[in-house]
């Protein structure tokens, strides 16, 4: 770790050399421990999966895990609970609080991607903010930690909300299922991972013929169960 590895307003977790670097400009990055927690969330993702993040969204995943370790650690004040950065953002935010990002936006999936990790970031963070709030956070920590050994460095959102249903299978045996799915669903993100306790029939049957067939509207359709041939 270097606490002052840079002039500017600038911190890193450098994968080539194992070493967190933060940077003076404004408040010194290394005084904000929401810095600390997400460039040190970097280096755990990185140790994890080598070469993490090469796709978009994988690295938007990156940057909403780092915020989510962040934000996970605070404790007591709603007002700053879901900020991060809020110290290193005097300098430069005009909120009050001030804060670098937070993670319990209203950003969806695909309406809302930017192209840029930190603000695509926003989505994966709030889904696992409300994870947390489902779950606990003690519990949300593991499952997210647990999902990321189940991705490559080229997985997009699709894949970690997949390995997130996985991992919950793995240590919660499928507790509240259904409630992650919906989660998933307020961020518009998709996965492909079945029920963990599917029901004998989805809300479609009877569909087996073509005089029964469901009416679909055109877009996702989620919960569906192959019961019958």
């Amino acid at each position: 770790v270097d606490a002052h590895a840079l002039t500017e307003d600038q911190s890193y977790y450098d994968q080539y050399d194992d070493a967190l670097r933060f940077g003076d400009g404004g408040v010194d990055d290394a005084e904000d421990a929401d810095i600390i927690r997400h460039e040190y969330a970097h280096a755990i993702q990185y140790d994890q999966v080598d070469d993490w993040g090469v796709s978009d969204e994988g690295a938007a995943m990156g940057e909403g895990w780092g915020d989510f370790f962040a934000a996970s650690f605070h404790a007591g004040d709603p007002a700053f609970d879901p900020l991060v950065g809020s110290w290193d953002a005097v300098s430069y935010s005009k909120a009050r609080p001030p804060y670098l990002r937070r993670v319990d936006g209203d950003k969806v999936y695909p309406r809302d991607l930017r192209a840029e990790p930190h603000a695509d970031g926003e989505i994966w963070s709030r889904f696992l903010w409300d994870l947390s709030g489902l779950v606990g956070k003690d519990d949300a920590l593991r499952l997210a930690v647990e999902a990321h050994f189940l991705l490559a460095p080229t997985a997009r959102f699709t894949h970690g909300a997949n390995a997130v249903l996985v991992a919950n299978v793995s240590l919660r045996e499928g507790a509240d299922d259904l409630a992650i799915r919906g989660l998933l669903d307020a961020r518009g993100l998709v996965y492909t991972v079945p029920l963990a306790n599917p029901p004998a029939d989805d809300a479609f049957e009877e569909n087996d013929d073509v005089d029964h067939g469901a009416p679909l509207a055109p877009g996702v359709v989620t919960g569906l169960v192959l019961a019958d041939d």
